[in-house]
């Protein structure tokens, strides 16, 4: 998972992410990758919700364009119940 948070985040490497922005992320490509009965779209608003939460503004704003990154990225390994 962290080599796939680091190629996507251009500036930044995933050493340099605060704790709580590693976790959301990784946690974000599980329930992607794993929780095929949870919609997309519910899990990304989660972790938006989430990121509110328990990060910066600017963390939040980061961590929302790296999800819709990792989820173009992956769109071919997500199996989804229509």
């Amino acid at each position: 998972m962290n080599t796939i948070i680091n190629n996507i985040s251009d500036n930044w490497k995933i050493k340099n992410l605060s704790l709580i922005d590693k976790i959301i992320l990784h946690l974000y490509i599980c329930e992607l990758l794993f929780f095929y009965r949870i919609p997309v779209k519910v899990i990304m608003n989660e972790y938006i919700e989430i990121s509110k939460m328990f990060s910066t503004k600017q963390s939040k704003l980061f961590i929302n364009g790296i999800m819709e990154k990792i989820l173009t990225q992956l769109k071919n390994k997500i199996l989804k119940i229509k």
